[in-house]
């Protein structure tokens, strides 16, 4: 998490400039990753909202 923070502030916040695989642009439940083509699901956990993609057998977060 600190990576992505640190890289989104030496982008100004410049959504163009920063990876793909940070799903800026997918971040609907039900849309599929520009990466890897899975599909994005919603998860609701302790009171905030995490966009994941079933990799395995476990969720695993990206940014959102």
């Amino acid at each position: 998490l600190k990576a992505v923070l640190k890289n989104a502030i030496e982008m100004n916040s410049n959504f163009e400039k920063l990876p793909r695989f940070y799903l800026i642009d997918h971040r609907k439940e039900g849309e599929n990753c520009p990466e890897n083509r899975k599909q994005v699901e919603k998860n609701h956990a302790g009171g905030t909202t995490k966009f994941v993609i079933r990799l395995s057998d476990v969720n695993t977060p990206v940014n959102n």
